[in-house]
């Protein structure tokens, strides 16, 4: 084959790679939304199917566990049962226990400031160049967005970029359910 005829055979190739990587986007977005571990378990399955590789829907796949951990976490605290502990030992939260810790980034700020968010019985905590500490009474809600924790109190709207999906949505869950108790 001739140089232009390789050329246009990749073009071809990765339009047909593209085609499918969307294809399972749109099958793991309707998976989210059916909020059914089953049809998101099944997605394991599909890629094969459609011929991907892990490395060609990494971040998909890393999401696909994401949901299925933070589903089974919301199981279990809608049955009663306490969130684990994370064992830290971080001077800004002394003697209370901790919910949630992640490494997490201020999107919203000119800085992109970066540091720990804590969530214990009491407070969502930040601690980077300033702390910032919200009693759970404030928070009206904590939502995921991609990897991003949204905490609405009354009069803010924080951002945090988590690292990864996993942490995002388990944060979320926690988040809710800390806001339920109160």
């Amino acid at each position: 084959m001739s140089f232009f005829g390789d050329l246009v055979e990749k073009w071809r190739s990765h339009g047909d790679l593209a085609r499918r990587v969307v294809q399972f986007r749109e099958e793991l977005a309707a998976a989210r939304r059916s909020k059914r571990p089953e049809a998101v378990a099944a997605l394991s399955r599909r890629r094969e199917e459609l011929e991907l590789s892990e490395d060609d829907v990494a971040l998909e796949l890393e999401l696909v566990d994401a949901l299925l951990e933070s589903w089974g976490l919301e199981g279990r605290l809608a049955e009663g049962q306490a969130a684990p502990t994370v064992e830290t030992q971080h001077r800004a939260i002394s003697d209370e226990a901790c919910y949630f810790l992640a490494a997490v980034n201020l999107p919203d700020t000119e800085a992109h400031e970066t540091g720990k968010l804590f969530f214990t019985p009491t407070r969502c905590l930040f601690v980077g160049s300033r702390t910032r500490s919200l009693g759970w009474r404030r928070i009206k809600s904590v939502k995921d967005d991609e990897r991003d924790l949204i905490v609405i109190a009354d009069a803010d709207l924080l951002r945090f970029r988590c690292n990864t999906f996993g942490e995002s949505l388990r944060g979320a869950v926690i988040g809710r359910w800390l806001v339920g108790k109160v």
